[in-house]
């Protein structure tokens, strides 16, 4: 009997942490049940002389063969069908040249060139949803108009109905696409995350001595939040410290920690690399999730929420309408919910935590917690059997 081939159509650049963190690992995980794995990049700049060639190798390490598709310069709307039509070419060409049987894209550029391509080869589709794309782009201002947003939807709902099987990352959108009457076959796993490389060391937290923030501070984000949840911190534990890893200009925090009320001295920003963030969340007490509530994010996972599990760090987030932070939190005893997002939400949070923080098990839970549902080996088992069911 012959073996899963697949070709995985990625939105982002080999370079993206994500692609890092995520696709990467768990296409090496997934080696030994496909015969074959070829991934394609949407990449948005270039390439350092020498750079492309190296990358190739190192992936050619893990079995995995890349294609990078170079980006286009222009209007954004006119780039993405330009995108699409660009990766169909490649990618039914990279179909008929090896054989693929299965076609994984991830999000909804990958989405619309795995749906053609599908269609004219005759290879199984998976859509790996990352989020509900149109309304996510208008949220966020990406798309402006709201005609554009209801042409994106039309687009995106086509894909929901001819997709072989989809990949919501949460219960929440699972549920809200069969309550719309989709009826292709869905299997929900959530950002995963290396449990060996972000591991607690098992020395148990001492208090509220150093919060932390992973990632971004931009749209989609409430940096208004993080900061509100620091400044009541500094209220009522004088000497907390805010480590922020983030790309964001050190003069922009520093405006965000004033408009808040809370003194800037306190808060260290460092951009490292996807390898540097475990030592800096073992330095942790706990680990700050605050995304901006929106319909579209009822389909989010944050994997910045893995990752503190994993080292054993609860997590301080605002859960209305943010997947299934509610359960996650809540239900496991992981974490605290801001509600309502005011000062008085970021005191009561601030104060639950620190209540929270007296449970000797808490780390211990955490962990444990990440291992059953948001380690990579959960994430890769849960993508095999989608594989095999596609394949049989």
């Amino acid at each position: 009997m012959t073996t899963p081939r697949i070709l995985y159509i990625a939105s982002s650049g080999i370079r993206d942490p994500l692609i890092v963190s995520q696709v990467i690992r768990y296409l090496k995980g997934l080696r030994k049940w496909i015969g074959a794995c070829h991934l394609l990049t949407l990449e948005r700049s270039s390439f350092a002389v020498g750079e492309e060639q190296q990358i190739r190798e190192q992936l050619a390490e893990r079995d995995i063969c890349w294609s990078p598709l170079p980006s286009f310069s222009g209007k954004r709307s006119i780039n993405l069908w330009r995108e699409i039509y660009a990766g169909y070419r490649q990618a039914i060409a990279l179909v008929r040249q090896h054989d693929l049987n299965i076609i994984h894209a991830r999000s909804f550029i990958p989405g619309n060139i795995a749906l053609r391509v599908a269609r004219k080869t005759g290879a199984k589709f998976l859509y790996d949803m990352r989020g509900f794309w149109a309304e996510e782009k208008f949220a966020k201002g990406t798309i402006r108009w709201r005609w554009m947003q209801r042409q994106a939807q039309r687009m995106e709902d086509r894909i929901f109905h001819t997709a072989d099987a989809l990949v919501s990352l949460t219960d929440a959108g699972k549920q809200h696409l069969q309550n719309r009457g989709i009826q292709t076959p869905i299997e929900v796993i959530p950002c995963c995350t290396d449990t060996d490389l972000f591991a607690w060391d098992g020395r148990p937290k001492n208090g509220l001595k150093r919060m932390i923030s992973v990632g971004s501070l931009g749209p989609g984000y409430l940096p208004s939040a993080v900061f509100g949840v620091y400044a009541a911190a500094q209220k009522l534990v004088p000497d907390v410290k805010l480590q922020l890893l983030t790309r964001t200009e050190r003069s922009k925090v520093d405006a965000f920690a004033r408009a808040a009320g809370c003194d800037p001295d306190g808060i260290q920003v460092t951009a490292c690399s996807p390898e540097e963030v475990p030592g800096f969340l073992a330095q942790a007490d706990v680990g700050l999730c605050m995304i901006e509530p929106s319909f579209a994010k009822t389909a989010s996972s944050p994997t910045k929420l893995a990752e503190y599990f994993s080292c054993g760090l609860p997590a301080i987030g605002n859960c209305k309408d943010i997947g299934d932070m509610s359960e996650i939190l809540l239900e496991n005893r992981t974490g605290v919910d801001v509600a309502p997002l005011s000062d008085k939400g970021y005191s009561t949070a601030v104060a639950n935590m620190l209540t929270l923080l007296e449970d000797e098990s808490l780390s211990s839970r955490c962990c444990e917690l990440a291992k059953k549902r948001f380690s990579l080996e959960y994430g890769v088992a849960a993508y095999a059997r989608v594989y095999e069911q596609l394949h049989s």
